[in-house]
């Protein structure tokens, strides 16, 4: 898929769309980079933005050459940024991953700016069902 032309038509997306909301010359980070396809597509689409990229293993010679990549653990450790600087934050298919979620929760509101957003992305029941108890406690 040629994903810089989805910047025209955001809504068939949902990716896109959020993407679309993010600032002109935001920050974004992407918790849970993997491989960096996901980075790769967001940085076709809205080259003007800022990439941020953490992962426990991640691969940052594959992300785009303007990322700043930390290697962490969201099950142990806080995020290295400075609170309030970013604009964005997406964590697709990471949840199920994590023993707790409350650090990736936490973390996230930390760094993220006043009217930021936090896009959380999975397609595991039971990763939904900790996001429910979590938000019930």
């Amino acid at each position: 898929m040629n994903w810089k032309w989805l910047k025209l038509v955001p809504w068939i997306d949902t990716r896109s769309l959020y993407l679309s909301r993010t600032p002109h010359g935001g920050n974004l980070l992407d918790v849970g980079s993997s491989d960096g396809e996901t980075l790769r597509h967001f940085h076709e689409m809205r080259p003007d933005l800022c990439f941020f990229a953490t992962d426990i293993e991640g691969k940052p010679e594959a992300y785009p050459s303007n990322c700043c990549f930390h290697r962490g653990d969201l099950n142990k450790e806080s995020l290295p940024w400075e609170d309030a600087t970013l604009d964005t934050i997406t964590c697709m298919h990471l949840v199920e991953h994590l023993d707790r979620l409350d650090l990736l929760l936490a973390e996230s509101f930390r760094l993220l700016k006043p009217g930021g957003q936090l896009y959380i992305e999975t397609t595991r029941s039971y990763s939904c069902k900790k996001l429910l108890k979590l938000s019930r406690v």
